[in-house]
């Protein structure tokens, strides 16, 4: 899911209009080298629920006419990443996260063929204080975004091929 989320906040990124490489997981310690306009990914706690639903049935790839498989949810997964976007300017920070925001997709496809919801759930300000003299301007906007997942497992089920009805009746009498 790690993986999943990262590539589709990077995607999201460069679509609202930032430069791919400015896009990193967090840094620990904050510099001068890097750029002043940026995205920061921070993946937080990933949550498991157990869950049996079944996801979908479909024919069986090669015994079509005999099994069917059964693809059922085995946990319901949901991760918080949070993405925080850094600028020393306000206007393009402003526009650059309604653009971010617009550019996330409402739901996408794993691997596996399993549904993922992306919604965003809150954003946190930070570095608008006011002060006489600001030096080294830095402010961040960051949103919490969630993605919520399933892991599944298919199993196959076999057909009922034919059915011998002997019926046993008596007659009245």
């Amino acid at each position: 899911m790690r993986e999943i989320a990262t590539d589709t906040i990077k995607a999201a990124a460069e679509r609202a209009g930032i430069n791919p490489a400015h896009v990193t997981l967090a840094v620990a310690v904050d510099n001068i080298t890097l750029p002043r306009k940026r995205v920061e990914i921070t993946c937080l706690e990933e949550q498991y629920t157990r869950s049996g639903r079944p996801l979908r049935k479909r024919p069986t790839e090669g015994r079509a006419k005999t099994h069917r498989t059964l693809t059922r949810a085995q946990y319901t997964v949901k991760l918080t990443v949070r993405v925080s976007i850094t600028s020393d300017d306000v206007a393009w920070l402003r526009q650059f996260s309604d653009n971010f925001v617009a550019a996330l997709p409402k739901v996408i496809t794993d691997p596996n063929g399993n549904t993922v919801t992306i919604n965003v759930q809150k954003a946190e300000y930070g570095g608008f204080t006011r002060q006489a003299v600001e030096v080294f301007v830095k402010r961040t906007k960051t949103y919490h975004v969630l993605f919520a997942g399933v892991v599944s497992k298919d199993t196959d089920i076999p057909l009922i091929a034919d059915v011998h009805i002997n019926p046993k009746y008596r007659e009245a009498g």
